[in-house]
């Protein structure tokens, strides 16, 4: 090319690259949807922006007139946000384009904004006598006031059922009326004013079913679209839809006849209502239809190169642990199968399918004649059978393991880097559009986080589901025979509501010899079901499939009883497991997507239960199935009457039967003395030595729990104790409170064994989290003739109470004794002595038995604190006849002073002397039957020698959370980055901690400026946030709900839910309401602000130079301004991150001080018990 034509190109390419870059960039704008520069113009872009990005949700708020509305509130969500932003410094780019992300996840969400209060509703004229004509009166006034609300509830069906379930409570007002009454205008209308009031609010938890039976088919057809659209379809597309529905409306209506009153109340029809949609998505409806196999398994292998202790195959007879499939039988089997218009094929059952010789040859036939092929494996053959894989559509790998030492125990004797490596290198090749799922048995021990950090980058989907019990053969049915070495692994599970198994009506289940089997748990085939040579029709109509299935469809389950179909996990322990999950993929990002085990529907109101076992014992009854015929072979609508679905003994005495999973006579028969040694397995995993056996080597501690903030210290210390590996820590909870599910799940995620007390156990919504899940019968141990003589003198006062807090003090005793008996524990760990928790119970009993007792405090208190509190309780008076005469007999009991006090109330204190569980000194601290008390510093050795503690119990050990406030200090620099990005703080910015009170304001409020406890708060929160130039974390007090504390947050003020002792090394400063944690912050050298707006004024810190202690609002909010001008982050933070002082030593060796207490205490008692 000629020199001058190459400049020519060269300079056009030059002129025209600016044309072709603003091109490219106006594209990129238009694909991305940005914002104007000018914010006048942002309406406009959102129409814009709503109208491409959401389509359905701009057609649906222009459908429902609510449009405007929408863009005017994300229009003054934008500005707010834009201008706060520019306040706090952001430059202009930077706030429209955080602007520009957070509009993009709000745009296409409807905020369904709640009704104005109070309500601006139009008066009404007149009011009708006649309750009907109201509905329209409801409906205006709901779309007045809500207007998304109305159009959101109108779409998903219940607006009409919303507004009769108004009116049916209006009607329940009405009822109670006199005819005057009735005829009165103004109570009508008042009575109207009130249903308008209630329509407004809407429950979203309304059944779209109608008051009205004739508009139940529509109602389930609306229902079922609505929740499930793809099933809908698919039934509508058959022509069963309709016919279902009227089937399901039918028996609804039979229902509600049979046990519906006249004056039904809306309570009972909410229930009912709430029943009829668990009903009508059941799946009973489809295996009642179901007339043919749809799919197939086949077992290729009969056997196994594992021997996984979870497994069937543990307890499979040896006659039937070996044999491969012949290829004849197996072509043979396919080709029976396509005839019967069965397409898709499970290559998998008991055996591992990539054992075969010729896994290649029987996958690729399978493919050839058209099946969708699903193969499972364990993983350990994938390297010598990776082309037959790549043939499959799905392959399945089974892993229980997250580590090395976890998977070789589950997986034995498999190994982890080969299996490791074969997940690896098929992840590389396998061929495109395969699904790679990962199956996941979860147990009690399993760490998901490590789990799926390990496996998630191979698969595609990680399925979990919890690890069931395996099934065996007794007394010739299907039961649950845990396995022993698992009994710490399996969970506790509850009876499934309504369970069904779908497999006996929809797979077949063949095995490596040809024998047709029930399912994967029939490992021993003793079920006579024929073989897969025969006639499919007649394998179809066995007579024994026939009656499993009336069994399933009856729930009587005869059969089978063991299966993992027929239980679940409770509620709690679901969400616990779906909360980690949901937490390690938001902040891990892990690449396979989570399957589990869905809460859809948790049915836990009594009266919905109730209202479900009447519609399914109806059902039952309705339908009916012949034992040959094929069941369901009847057009879906149909309804037959010629043969009873239950026999007569069954029905009559267990309709709807659930399967009582933890039932030991259920599991083994109540005349069966063959079984023992299953007997003692199902106990073992029922929790009766689950702790561990008299064996195990490592000595036990029995951690004694009885409120909320004491589980926060010795729950950490317990952890702490086990990862030394020295100990083997239970926890034992003494008394209900309301956060104690969700501290005996937290116990059960860090493998901490959990026992409970009979008071526990009953109070308890879900006795089955415990290792002890009842408690047993014990009986108290009969009074001496001085504890009968006693207790006679008692009488004689006429002491209230004192029979019945005596029996609760004996039966907890006999209760203790039973656990100290089972578990054998080394030492006890209390948290403090005091009689109002009888904790002198519990270390009176364990020094019968030898066991020492050690006090760990959780908290700084003293005989001053006790006086000031029981000042104002009539029942510690002490100058009562009753008092005056006990204290001439115990004087010990009564503090002199200006108004004489009991330390207890005389019940209390009377039945502690009766059973010699008495301190010595009731108003000493810390008294009682404690071998020692470990010391958290020298200042809080010199407060325990003042208040009286023998020198001889006081051991300096230093704090439970020391060690935490080290590791705060020592690694300072990155846990204060990696917090400042968890809560979206500056790390270079001063930190206050904000530790909120409690609410006291029941017995101090004529001490404070506040006039309720909301109204301190929110002053706490505005004052710091007033302070520009930190940064604040607020934390709760235990016994404050933290949905409380995320109103308060403000731009730099931030809920932190981390614990408080790992929160104090990393802040700058802390301020408290008189908190035994100021000792914590002391001990990292922080400044306090102490602010006593309940007028304790305790003297602990009022010495302190660090502590500026404060009284009224004026006085905290000067003190929070000067403590935030001399701020320096960091300035606390000693070099080598060891700080010892008078108030902590931070030298990392707490715990290890106090294990050698524990060892000390133990090596000095003998645990020998005494004869009761």
């Amino acid at each position: 090319m000629p020199p001058a034509r190459k400049a020519m190109e060269l300079l056009s390419r030059i002129l025209l690259s600016p044309l072709r870059f603003g091109r490219r960039i106006g594209r990129y704008l238009r694909a991305t949807q940005h914002l104007s520069v000018w914010p006048g113009h942002w309406k406009a872009d959102l129409v814009s922006w709503l109208r491409q990005s959401s389509p359905e949700t701009y057609a649906r708020l222009l459908e429902d007139n609510l449009l405007e509305r929408h863009l005017l509130r994300l229009l003054e969500l934008a500005r707010q946000r834009y201008g706060q932003l520019r306040q706090e410094g952001v430059s202009w780019r930077q706030s429209r384009r955080q602007v520009e992300q957070e509009l993009a996840s709000a745009i296409g969400t409807v905020s369904l904004s709640p009704p104005p209060t109070p309500l601006h509703l139009p008066p009404v004229q007149q009011v009708s006598e006649n309750l009907t004509d109201w509905l329209p009166e409801l409906e205006a006034a709901l779309r007045s006031a809500a207007p998304e609300g109305y159009a959101e509830a109108k779409r998903r069906g219940i607006l009409q059922p919303h507004l009769e379930n108004v009116l049916h409570w209006a009607w329940e007002q009405w009822r109670d009326w006199s005819p005057s009454e009735r005829a009165n205008p103004d109570r009508r209308r008042l009575l109207l004013e009130q249903a308008r009031e209630r329509a407004v609010q809407i429950d979203w938890q309304t059944s779209p079913l109608h008051h009205d039976p004739a508009c139940w088919q529509e109602d389930i057809v609306r229902y079922l679209r609505w929740t499930s659209p793809e099933r809908t379809a698919a039934l509508e597309a058959n022509g069963e839809l309709r016919c279902r529905a009227g089937r399901i409306a039918s028996q609804l209506r039979q229902v509600w006849q049979n046990y519906a009153g006249a004056e039904s109340r809306l309570e009972d029809w909410q229930a009912f209502a709430r029943a009829a949609l668990v009903w009508a998505k059941h799946p009973w409806h489809d295996l009642a239809g179901t007339n043919r196999f749809r799919s197939l398994t086949v077992d290729i292998v009969g056997s196994c190169n594992a021997r996984c202790p979870f497994c069937p195959r543990v307890a499979m007879p040896a006659e039937r642990a070996k044999g491969f499939m012949d290829f004849d039988l197996f072509r043979r089997i396919l080709d029976r199968g396509r005839a019967s218009g069965i397409t898709t094929l499970y290559l998998y059952s008991t055996g591992e399918p990539t054992l075969h010789p010729r896994f290649y040859d029987f996958v690729a036939l399978a493919k050839d004649l058209g099946y969708m092929v699903v193969c499972s494996t364990n993983g350990s053959m994938m390297h010598q059978h990776r082309s037959g894989l790549m043939l499959a559509d799905v392959v399945q790998v089974s892993i229980e393991g997250w580590d090395r030492v976890s998977y070789e125990r589950y997986r034995y004797p498999l190994r982890f880097d080969r299996v490791y490596g074969n997940v690896r290198e098929y992840a590389a090749c396998r061929p495109a559009g395969q699904r790679y799922v990962l199956n996941c048995l979860l147990t009690r021990k399993t760490d998901v986080e490590q789990y799926a950090l390990l496996w998630g980058e191979f698969f595609d989907e990680i399925s979990f589901h919890p690890m069931y019990p395996t099934a065996g053969v007794l007394e010739g049915r299907h039961r649950a025979v845990p396995e022993p070495s698992l009994a710490e692994d399996y969970w506790w599970f509850e009876s499934a509501i309504l369970p069904t198994c779908s497999d006996p009506f929809e797979k077949l289940t063949i095995a490596f010899d040809g024998k047709r089997v029930l399912c994967c748990q029939d490992f021993s085939a003793s079920l006579e079901l024929g073989h897969a040579d025969d006639d499919w029709d007649q394998l179809y109509h066995n007579s024994i499939l026939a009656r499993v299935r009336r069994e399933l469809l009856g729930q009587t389950f005869d059969t089978c009883a063991g299966c993992g179909n027929l239980v679940e996990l409770p509620t709690a322990v679901k969400a616990a497991f779906l909360a980690e999950i949901d937490r390690v993929w938001k902040t891990h990002a892990i690449r396979a997507r989570p399957k589990t085990f869905a809460l859809e529907i948790p049915v836990t109101d009594p009266l919905v239960n109730r209202w479900l076992q009447r519609i399914a014992t109806c059902a039952f009854a309705m339908e009916s199935f012949a034992v040959n015929d094929a069941l369901g072979s009847c057009a879906s609508g149909d309804v037959g009457a010629s043969a009873t679905l239950l026999d007569s003994g069954t029905a009559a005495k267990h309709p709807g039967r659930s399967l009582p999973v933890l039932s030991a006579e259920m599991a083994v028969g109540k005349s069966s003395s063959s079984q023992k040694a299953d007997a003692d397995a199902l106990r073992l995993w029922q929790g009766g030595t689950t702790i561990g056996s008299p064996a195990a080597t490592k000595p036990r501690v029995l951690v004694i729990v009885g409120e909320v903030a004491e589980f926060t210290a010795l729950a950490h210390l317990a952890r702490r104790l086990m990862q030394q590996g020295e100990w083997q820590p239970v926890i034992y909870f003494t008394e209900p409170y309301p956060q104690l599910t969700k501290h005996v799940l937290r116990c059960r995620q860090w493998q901490l064994p959990v026992w409970a007390g009979p008071r526990v156990v009953e109070a308890c919504a879900q006795p089955f989290l415990f290792d002890n899940t009842a408690p047993e019968s014990a009986e108290p141990t009969p009074l001496s003739t001085d504890q009968q003589s006693l207790l006679d003198w008692c009488r004689s006062l006429a002491v209230p109470e004192l029979e019945r807090h005596l029996q609760l003090l004996r039966r907890e005793q006999a209760f203790f004794r039973r656990v100290l008996e089972q578990l054998q524990p080394a030492v006890l760990i209390l948290g403090e002595e005091n009689v109002s928790k009888y904790t002198p119970i519990y270390s009176r009993t364990g020094q019968e038995y030898g066991v020492a007792s050690v006090i760990v405090p959780w908290c700084l208190a003293s005989r001053e604190v006790f006086e000031q509190a029981l000042s104002a309780i009539a029942l510690y008076d002490a100058t009562t006849s009753v008092a005056q005469r006990f204290c001439q007999r115990f004087p010990q009991w009564r503090l002199a002073g200006q108004r004489p006090l009991l330390r207890a109330p005389v019940y209390e204190a009377a039945a502690l002397e009766i059973l010699g569980c008495a301190p010595p000194e009731p108003w000493a601290f810390q008294s009682g039957f404690a071998s020692a008390l470990a010391v958290e510093s020298p200042w809080m050795l010199r407060h325990y020698q003042q208040q009286g503690v023998p020198q001889s119990w006081l051991y300096l050990t230093g704090s439970w959370c020391d060690d935490d406030l080290h590791a705060g200090l020592a690694y300072w620099r990155q846990k204060r980055e990696q917090l400042g990005r968890e809560l979206h703080f500056d790390s270079q910015r001063p930190l206050l901690l904000a530790a909120l009170p409690s609410n006291q304001m029941s017995n101090r409020r004529h001490h404070t400026d506040y006039a309720s406890y909301p109204e301190i708060l929110n002053h706490w929160a505005d004052t710091l946030a007033g302070l520009e130039d930190c940064q604040t974390m607020l934390v709760a007090h235990p016994s404050t709900s933290p949905g409380l504390l995320r109103q308060l947050e403000r731009v730099n003020v931030r809920y932190c839910d981390r614990p408080t002792f790992e929160l104090i090394p990393l802040a700058d400063a802390l301020v408290a309401c008189v908190s035994s944690i100021i000792r914590w912050a002391l001990a990292c050298g922080l400044p306090v602000v102490d602010y006593d707006l309940y007028r304790f004024r305790y003297s602990y810190f009022r010495s302190e130079p660090d502590v500026i202690t404060v009284e009224t609002r004026t006085e905290f909010e000067q003190a929070l301004r000067n403590l935030a001008a001399r701020l320096c982050p960091g300035r606390h933070v000693p070099a080598t991150g060891v700080r010892m002082s008078e108030w902590g030593w931070l030298d990392g060796q707490s715990t290890q001080r106090i294990t050698e207490l524990l060892c000390r205490l133990a090596q000095a008692h003998t645990a020998q018990p005494q004869a009761a």
